[in-house]
């Protein structure tokens, strides 16, 4: 007998997700990016208060192109995370959730950690 439910393959890349499950997605993809970057920056905060030694090192480990661009993936992943929570406390408060579409905001949140990512990029690096 001929098995005729045979699993299906299906391709994400494929698939369009909108955008509130896009910016879903990516406020837990920041906060886990977050928490384990904490104990790393607590380390680095600890030995660059040790001694001169210590900050000496602390400064030569950020001067590491590899390093700065881990600080610009960090620094989207706080604006992000700051973006999109306001985004959801604004929806717990019942605030732009009247129009039944939150994929204007869901994309402003998405956007404007992006370019505000890219500015400050622009003016420190």
């Amino acid at each position: 007998m001929a098995n005729h439910h045979r699993p299906t393959f299906l391709n994400l890349a494929l698939i369009r997700f909108p955008a509130n499950a896009i910016v879903s997605a990516l406020h837990r993809i920041s906060g886990v990016i977050l928490s384990l970057l904490v104990p790393v920056l607590v380390y680095l905060l600890d030995l660059s208060l040790q001694d001169s030694e210590g900050f000496a090192q602390v400064i030569g480990f950020f001067n590491n192109l590899g390093v700065k661009l881990l600080g610009v993936v960090a620094l989207w992943a706080l604006l992000h995370h700051i973006f999109a929570g306001i985004r959801f406390l604004l929806f717990d408060i019942h605030v732009g959730v009247k129009d039944y579409r939150p994929s204007w905001s869901a994309r402003i949140a998405n956007v404007s950690a992006l370019v505000v990512t890219l500015f400050i990029v622009g003016v420190l690096w």
